[in-house]
């Protein structure tokens, strides 16, 4: 996720995309998971906060996961 000014204002400008334990972009069907994708978004409006981030919902996430 990224913020992208102005991007996407219905859901905070957040900037979506999708990778593999690998670092690569996921692709399905032969799309890229990335934009303004109603997957993502549909799951991160469950975090709490109000943000679309589960960094700090440990009722959800219970850890906080870092992908390098």
């Amino acid at each position: 996720m990224q913020k992208r000014l102005n991007y996407d204002q219905e859901n905070q400008d957040w900037f979506w995309a999708k990778y593999k334990p690998d670092g690569t972009l996921f692709v399905e069907n032969n799309q890229v998971r990335m934009g303004k994708d109603s997957g993502c978004i549909g799951c991160h409006q469950s975090a709490s906060g109000n943000d679309l981030t589960f960094k700090h919902n440990e009722t959800v996430n219970a850890n906080v996961t870092v992908v390098n």
